[in-house]
């Protein structure tokens, strides 16, 4: 079995991954999940911080369950549309198809990640071997995780990537330096510091998961609904970059 794990992310440019094999790490930026998926279909886990598994009968119970875990920070868990309402054509619809469906309309904030959650849900669609590799993820849990205590500071601030850097690194001593050598390759408008530190924490994650919410529901297309963490202990990964 492979030992490839990938921690992904959304970006300004599309997705983020950081991957992990056999002591070397290397990370990119892909257009769509199907480029990335060509490049890490070996992998033996990809963790990526998007809804996977869509349903239009009732709400995802999974995500306030999130919600509550993260306390003070629960407001970093957007609402999960309904699958209809992902697939509408604007705003507008989106709105009035997901009141139909579970009684409120989309935040913006749910619209804009929209045409990620429908690059996932159409690639999973056609491509069930997938199912069992790409995995939902979701970091600002997993730094709650690993901190046992909700974060203190947003990510969008410097001392909010610090705190996350400095608990990652309570599992590798090189996080920091993939962090910065990923920082000084992609410009702003490309990626955002927050998009690779959220990928670490997933890259960390995969490497040793347990998963959540299997029992519960599932997804049009039968596509799981459920959620990696970390477990117990986290397995450390010595990086060398490619």
């Amino acid at each position: 079995m492979s030992d490839k794990v990938v921690g992904v992310d959304g970006c300004r440019a599309g997705w983020f991954a950081i991957w992990h094999q056999k002591h070397e790490t290397g990370f990119d930026v892909y257009e769509s999940i199907s480029d990335l998926w060509r490049d890490h279909q070996d992998a033996r886990q990809i963790l990526i911080d998007i809804p996977i598994g869509l349903t239009n009968d009732c709400v995802r119970m999974l995500d306030s369950d999130i919600r509550s875990l993260l306390g003070h920070r629960s407001s970093s868990v957007f609402p999960v549309p309904s699958r209809d309402a992902v697939y509408a054509s604007d705003y507008e619809s989106a709105c009035l198809i997901n009141d139909d469906l579970f009684g409120k309309k989309l935040s913006k904030q749910s619209w804009n990640i929209c045409d990620k959650i429908r690059d996932v849900d159409r690639f999973l669609g056609s491509n069930s071997i997938a199912i069992g590799t790409l995995g939902e993820s979701h970091p600002e849990l997993v730094f709650t995780l690993l901190a046992g205590r909700p974060l203190s500071m947003s990510k969008k601030t410097a001392e909010g990537i610090a705190e996350r850097l400095d608990i990652l690194c309570q599992y590798d001593l090189t996080i920091r330096d993939v962090y910065m050598k990923a920082e000084g390759e992609f410009p702003r408008k490309i990626l955002a510091r927050d998009d690779i530190v959220d990928a670490l924490a997933l890259t960390v994650t995969g490497a040793n998961s347990s998963i959540v919410g299997t029992d519960h529901q599932r997804g049009v297309g039968d596509i799981p609904i459920r959620l990696h963490i970390p477990a117990e202990e986290c397995l450390l990964f010595s990086s060398t970059f490619i």
